[in-house]
């Protein structure tokens, strides 16, 4: 997805420059309203995703002083707003009904003639 590998691109610069690594994020985080903002959303989780893994992954034992230290000073910050985005995106899927998948089969055999419910209680299946 290019917009992961544009924020991986963006942090492997500030790394290598030797400064400390920021993410711009959006504070205002609110439910989905459609499958567009759902996307953003998805993206930023995997950004996200991406920055906590880089903190771990990039950690240097600070005891080995010849070897310049890398800070990721938003990793709490991230976390937390991870866990409230992940949150968020659930909310939105349940509300949109597109969480519970016998909900929409259920619509989709009522539409349709065959009803595989019936019959596997004849059984027909």
């Amino acid at each position: 997805d290019s917009v992961v590998m544009s924020s991986l691109l963006e942090y492997a610069v500030q790394y290598a420059k030797g400064e400390s690594v920021q993410l711009v994020m959006d504070t205002k985080m609110q439910l989905p309203k459609d499958d567009k903002s759902l996307k953003e959303m998805e993206d930023m989780h995997r950004i996200f995703a991406l920055y906590q893994w880089l903190s771990v992954r990039m950690e240097v034992d600070t005891a080995d002083r010849d070897i310049r230290v890398v800070d990721f000073p938003m990793r709490g910050l991230v976390e937390s707003k991870s866990e409230e985005l992940a949150t968020l995106m659930g909310e939105g899927l349940a509300i949109a009904g597109r969480r519970d998948p016998k909900k929409k089969a259920l619509k989709i055999c009522k539409k349709g003639e065959n009803n595989p419910t019936k019959a596997n209680e004849k059984g027909d299946l």
